[in-house]
């Protein structure tokens, strides 16, 4: 096995990487002092299992990582790997090369590999011993090491040769073999008492197992009905849900429905607007048509009026002809008569003639300027009327505009106390979702709170619940190891009782006696002195050494129960044995005064207990023994008292009288006399276990009590956390819906408000054109008005004018008619003048010219009545509409 290379990191004065490897020839490492051979051969010995911190020149484990200097940082660890050849498989491990490596970190972590593959210190250890590598081999010596090894005990020096020898992984393999063997019998023991422990339990365990499994039963009959209720209350939900899901589609289709008939009724409503709009600039037009049609029927009636002024007048000129003809009948006899007076009258009807000429011409040229005048004025009064009309006109467009502008600004005031009503209905919504919400976040931070009291109970509760816990397994451990020792003491009381009532370590001969005595056939015999007396445990050797084989002696009644004993062994060949009679043995107690002596403890007769009827026997077999702590206070104490009584020391070495010592280790007898008082004190030791153990076992039921207690509060309060997450959950998935919703609702306000914005500029828009429709409807009013006032000055005149006009054109035809008369008379004087004497043919002539001009009045007359008669019509047709 060859030792082929060294690897080391961090390893105290090797910071970096360092490969050393040694080759064949390889003897020594060699350098100036401080260089690291010390610390190479340190590495080897660590890596190899090294523990002791002192064995590597430090004084604690994290010396071996490299500190640090001023130019570099300390290392976090430290590690060495140490390679060696195994082809000749000296090393129990596969391969031909195995590869030892130890890693140290400074939080006090260490790992060990063979090969690259983890393993513990034992395995490395384990792996090299026998071959002188070991963590305590000889063939690393370190510093100052050979003289300790040549000054060493030769139990040290055995160790070196044992393990050159390959002595020691024997050893080894012994020594953890017999600490297996001990760790399983004190394991085998441990289940004795165990077994011994359980087998009490098995009945009430078995009565809890049954409850057990009769809870594992109900709990899945619970299981089961829980789920099947979780079942129907699914089935339960899912209905509700579908019926609530169909109340919902039919809510949604009415309110389709509703949407539809409400768009319906809108439409309508525009169309009904339109409507009224239409039939209101109807109404305004037939307005403006009933103003011309009056206008126009007053131009009838006037047209109606002349044209009854031409009839009268026709009618007049009828009459006259008329009268003329009769009178023309008449007094055609005086026509002769009247030549002369018509010459005369020609003369003044042609100077009358010529008057009215001139009259009529003044008057044609006054009925001319009227004319003109007439002419010019209807010119201006039909632009003025003209004017006025498109006034009105307009008027009416901007009053239909200003109905339409109102209509349209009573609905944004419609529209605009609708989205406040909205906005009201909305931010009461808004405000009654907040106070959800911050009742909702009040709920969250209440259980919230309550959930850290809730923890912080349980955290209370738990460390509560382990503290009792801790305290009851610790109750429980210490009441085990009492129901242990309680067992052992038993255990041992019984068999030192059976050795008691067996009388083990006694003579045949007195088991015989004893026995037989038990029996009652030896009556009288009281037992051994081992049975008769009693003492503490510290003086039982002195004791049973100074009693000796007196141990055994009986004391008996009297010298006839002796008698009697001896017979009976006699008769049965049983052996031999020494009888104390009561009435005859006498004892001797010392009398020296000892108390001053060092180490004397006291007279053997006075160290025991016994029944003061047994006061002689105890005092002959140990009234003259004294009982010292050790050899050498008998030996002070003997010499300066002349041998004169027994001394005994606690450990069992006898002075005798006389002078002669009896010492050494202790005989076979040793144990008769303690055996009753260890029963006795065993028996002590279990009562006061037992009532230890019952006054602990109070203690235990009020901590199981406390536990269950606790437990039971821990798991309400498992309940109540359950509860209260769920309603965590609940909450804040109701706060996310309130706070979405309060979303929805802050964005929905803010979409009435920018409604309610444009309604009020609408408004104001249309207050603006409103009131500037009412100023150009006012200005055209007053324009109207101040055009009606010019048309009523302008009717008047025109009234004036065609006043004039018809006084003038009555004036004209009365001039006319009179010069005409004139004419005619004149003619007719010249006719009468001219042709009397065709008077007759003349007058015929001239009486069917007037027949004629008769017809023709009439005629016009027909004609001027049917105008009347139309123009009536028109004019009554233009009322009715």
């Amino acid at each position: 096995m060859l030792l082929k290379s060294l690897e080391m990191q961090g390893f105290k004065s090797f910071p970096d990487k360092t490969k050393l490897d040694f080759h064949q020839g390889v003897t020594a490492v060699v350098g100036p002092n401080g260089s690291g051979k010390s610390n190479i051969s340190d590495a080897v010995r660590w890596v190899l299992g090294e523990t002791s911190s002192k064995s590597l020149r430090g004084s604690k484990m994290e010396d071996v990582i490299f500190g640090g200097t001023q130019d570099r940082k300390p290392q976090g660890f430290a590690q060495v790997s140490l390679a060696f050849d195994n082809t000749t498989h000296l090393l129990d491990w596969e391969g031909d090369e195995v590869v030892v490596t130890r890693k140290y970190y400074r939080s006090g972590e260490s790992e060990y590999f063979i090969n690259g593959k983890p393993v513990l210190l034992k395995n490395i250890v384990e792996l090299f011993m026998d071959t002188g590598l070991g963590r305590d081999g000889y063939s690393i010596i370190g510093q100052g090491r050979i003289d300790e090894i040549v000054s060493a005990r030769s139990g040290d020096r055995r160790e070196i040769f044992e393990e050159a020898a390959g002595i020691t992984k024997y050893r080894y393999r012994k020594q953890e073999s017999e600490r297996k063997l001990q760790k399983a019998e004190e394991n085998l023991v441990r289940l004795r008492d165990i077994l011994g422990e359980l087998e009490s339990r098995i009945g009430p365990l078995k009565e809890q197992s049954e409850k057990a499994k009769q809870f594992l039963e109900l709990a899945d009959q619970k299981k089961t009905l829980e789920i099947s209720l979780w079942v129907h209350t699914l089935e339960s939900s899912k209905q509700n849900l579908r019926q609530q899901e169909d109340e919902l589609l039919l809510a949604r289709q009415n309110y389709d429905t509703v949407v539809r008939e409400l768009n319906t009724i809108e439409e309508q409503t525009q169309k009904v607007y339109e409507q009224i709009q239409q039939l209101q600039m109807q109404t305004e037009q037939l307005r403006l048509q009933k103003e011309q049609n009056e206008q126009t029927s007053s131009q009838r009636i006037a047209k109606i009026a002349v044209l009854h002024n031409d009839i009268e007048h026709n009618q007049e000129t009828i009459q006259r002809f008329q009268e003329e003809i009769r009178a023309f009948s008449a007094t055609s006899e005086q026509l002769e008569q009247q030549k002369l007076q018509k010459a005369e009258e020609i003369q003044t009807l042609q100077t009358a003639m010529e008057e009215l000429q001139i009259k009529l011409e003044q008057l044609e040229q006054q009925l001319l300027q009227l004319s003109q005048q007439g002419s010019d004025f209807s010119d201006y009064y039909e632009q003025l009327n003209q004017r006025l009309n498109h006034l009105v006109l307009e008027r009416s467009k901007n009053k239909l505009g200003i109905v339409t502008k109102q209509d349209q600004l009573q609905q944004q005031y419609h529209q605009q106390e609708l989205l406040q009503q909205n906005y009201s209905r909305g931010q009461s919504e808004a405000n009654a979702n907040q106070e959800e919400l911050m009742e909702v976040k009040q709920l969250l931070e209440q259980l919230e709170e309550n959930r850290g009291s809730l923890s912080n109970s349980k955290q209370g509760y738990q460390l509560k619940l382990e503290s009792r816990k801790k305290k009851q397994q610790e109750l429980n451990d210490y009441l085990d190891r009492l129901n242990t020792e309680i067992s052992s003491y038993q255990q041992r009381i019984k068999i030192l009782s059976d050795l008691e009532n067996s009388l083990e370590g006694f003579a045949y001969s007195v088991k015989t006696i004893m026995k037989e005595s038990q029996h009652g056939q030896l009556p009288g015999i009281h037992g051994t002195i081992a049975q008769l007396i009693e003492l503490p445990s510290k003086y039982a050797i002195a004791i049973e050494t100074a009693l000796g084989g007196s141990l055994q002696h009986v004391v008996v009644e009297n010298e006839n129960a002796a008698k009697r004993a001896i017979r009976f062994l006699k008769e049965k060949k049983a052996g031999r044995a020494t009888f104390l009679p009561l009435t005859s043995i006498r004892g001797n107690k010392l009398q020296q005064n000892l108390q001053n002596e060092e180490g004397y403890l006291g007279l053997a007769s006075d160290l025991v207990h016994y029944d003061p009827a047994y006061e002689q026997i105890i005092l002959n077999a140990l009234g003259r023994t004294v009982v010292v702590e050790d050899l050498d206070d008998a030996t002070v104490i003997a010499k300066k008292y002349q041998y004169k009584f027994r001394i005994v020391t606690l450990d069992g070495q006898l002075v005798n009288a006389g002078g002669s010592f009896t010492g050494g280790s202790q005989n076979k007898n040793a144990g008769l006399l303690n055996r009753k008082n260890e029963i006795s004190e065993l028996q002590q030791g279990v009562k006061r276990l037992v009532e230890k153990q019952e006054s602990y076992q109070g203690t235990k039921q009020q901590l199981d009590s406390q536990v269950s207690q606790l437990e039971a509060q821990l798991q309400g309060i498992d309940s109540e956390m359950t509860v209260l997450n769920e309603d965590m959950i609940r909450y804040t998935g109701e706060q996310k819906r309130l706070s979405q919703l309060e979303e929805q609702q802050q964005q929905r306000l803010r979409d009435i408000q920018s409604q309610t914005d444009r309604c009020a500029l609408e408004i104001e828009r249309f207050q603006q054109e409103i009131k500037q429709a009412e100023q150009v409807v006012e200005q055209s009013e007053t324009e109207m008005k101040a055009m009606e006032q010019e048309l009523s000055g302008l009717k008047e005149s025109r009234d004036d004018l065609v006043g004039q006009r018809k006084e003038l054109d009555n004036q004209m035809n009365q001039l006319r008619i009179q010069r005409a008369e004139r004419g005619k008379e004149l003619e007719n004087a010249q006719m009468f003048l001219q042709e009397l004497e065709n008077r007759s043919r003349s007058a015929q002539d001239r009486l069917g010219d007037l027949e004629q001009n008769i017809q023709t009045h009439q005629q016009q007359i027909k004609q001027l009545e049917q105008q009347i008669v139309l123009l009536e019509e028109e004019s009554n047709n233009f009322t009715e509409q």
